[in-house]
């Protein structure tokens, strides 16, 4: 794997949450390209692939690490684009809540534009390990293709994936989804 500098480091600890989030993907794409390049595309079309040091790339979908799914379309309320909408998939990273990872990854046309992106707050704890994923193709990217342009559409995006986020961890919790990880939690 090529790493880059600046990359954490495993430190000795008897705490496993620690350990389970360092080798998370969310944590690792910051600093390893083969980590990067698994979730770097929603779908990979059959005839392409991605070889790094002589070794295929297996593809990541974020989607299957998900616990207690759910899709939400979200349709952004702009005068004469009726048509567009995302599907958004949303959950529990397997592991929640002792995973500290939080966000949605964004795709435009396919490609990872926003990975991980903290739209929460994660003030006592609300929101910790809610994930999520969308194909976002009415927003236009930058030209690096590293972040979004901040448009109007951008800014509603963020405030109803932050609303999602809440919403999605208020129900989990009413009916005690998380109750037996948040106790399990509290007790160690």
């Amino acid at each position: 794997d090529i790493l880059i500098t600046g990359a954490h480091r495993k430190v000795n600890t008897n705490k496993a949450d620690k350990v389970a989030t360092q080798n998370y993907v969310s944590t690792r794409l910051r600093y390893s390209l083969r980590a990067y390049t698994s979730v770097l595309y929603l779908h990979i079309p059959d005839n392409f692939r991605i070889v790094l040091r002589g070794h295929d790339v297996e593809s990541h979908n974020v989607i299957n690490d998900l616990m207690y799914p759910e899709c939400v379309l979200y349709k952004p309320q702009i005068a004469g684009l009726a048509e567009l909408s995302a599907i958004t998939t949303i959950g529990f990273v397997k592991g929640a809540p002792e995973i500290d990872v939080q966000g949605f990854n964004v795709y435009h046309k396919n490609r990872l534009i926003a990975p991980f992106w903290k739209v929460a707050n994660n003030s006592y704890g609300k929101g910790r390990g809610v994930v999520g994923i969308l194909e976002a193709n009415f927003i236009k990217p930058t030209h690096d293709k590293q972040d979004f342009e901040k448009s109007v559409l951008y800014q509603r995006l963020e405030s109803r994936l932050k609303e999602m986020t809440y919403e999605y961890w208020q129900v989990c919790t009413v009916h005690g989804m998380l109750a037996i990880h948040m106790c399990r939690c509290m007790i160690s």
